[in-house]
């Protein structure tokens, strides 16, 4: 592949990876997804390279009913949530200019999405996940600008430096040796647990959104048409609405939630059309 490159290509490609392209996650150097794509295109091209999905193969799906989860904080999980498990095999195939392939790379991972409150959403982050880390796994064999000096103890300093296979040098001969002073080899780093403060948190309950004006104005527009208007007829008007919506009792308007108005101004429209419709007595 690489006496197919261009000479840009091949000086892009041994050049030292930019520190702001890293990323750091539980304490390990990675690359997102999406800036392996972007440099994808950028050295070879829009159409210069293909990814293919092999295999998505489900691997465990859990389901956590309410209180069987314990957090850190001491809380548990008050709804059932899921966790997700995908394993993805992908092939990468890279092209010359000319739409010759120059080398099928394949590799594979897997992918989990945690204690999700939506099962679908559970599936989606973890194929995702499966999808792209097995796509970082294949692309890193295209050197240090994908992340393989990472690999060297999260560094950034070249490990490829050169390569003894390179397109014709403008400014000279070939190279005929490696450079000597390497980087010193660091071990990979190895991928650990998720720490407790990393486990998706029980989502906490929003407070209610309460009734707007706009609201008040329908409401009120309605009481009339049915007789209750003024204060003088409040109580009236409380009552009813503590009928419609099944509770023992509104001692205010402002008590009301969106949904809650919504669900009186519904009961009432369909009061007055009935009305409007039968000819019948305002209800008291």
């Amino acid at each position: 592949m690489t006496s197919k490159l261009t000479a840009g290509q091949y000086g892009f490609l041994i050049d030292e990876i930019k520190d702001a392209r890293v990323r750091q996650l539980r304490g390990n150097s990675h690359l997102e997804a999406w800036d392996i794509r972007r440099h994808l295109i950028r050295v070879f091209g829009f159409g210069g390279f293909d990814i293919e999905t092999k295999a998505l193969d489900l691997v465990k799906e859990i389901e956590s009913p309410p209180g069987s989860i314990k957090y850190s904080n001491g809380g548990t999980n008050n709804k059932t949530v899921w966790t997700v498990v995908y394993r993805a095999e992908i092939r990468l195939v890279i092209k010359a200019p000319d739409g010759t392939v120059l080398t099928v790379l394949e590799d594979g991972a897997a992918g989990d999405a945690q204690n999700q409150p939506s099962l679908g959403d559970a599936h989606d982050q973890a194929m995702k996940t499966a999808l792209s880390q097995g796509l970082k796994r294949c692309a890193v064999n295209l050197g240090d600008q994908f992340g393989l000096s990472l690999y060297n103890g999260g560094g950034t300093q070249r490990v490829v430096i050169g390569s003894l296979v390179h397109p014709p040098q403008p400014d000279g001969p070939a190279t005929t040796a490696l450079p000597a002073d390497d980087a010193p080899v660091l071990p990979e780093p190895e991928p650990g647990p998720a720490p407790e403060d990393q486990v998706a948190p029980e989502p906490e309950a929003q407070p209610a959104e309460k009734v707007d004006r706009t609201q008040h104005r329908t409401m009120h527009a309605l009481w009339r048409e049915l007789g209750y208007d003024g204060d003088a007829n409040r109580d009236k008007r409380l009552k009813a609405t503590a009928t419609i919506l099944g509770v023992p009792e509104v001692s205010s308007s402002a008590e009301l939630t969106k949904k809650q108005a919504q669900t009186v101004i519904t009961a009432l429209r369909n009061r007055r059309d009935q009305l409007a419709r039968t000819g019948g007595v305002k209800a008291e």
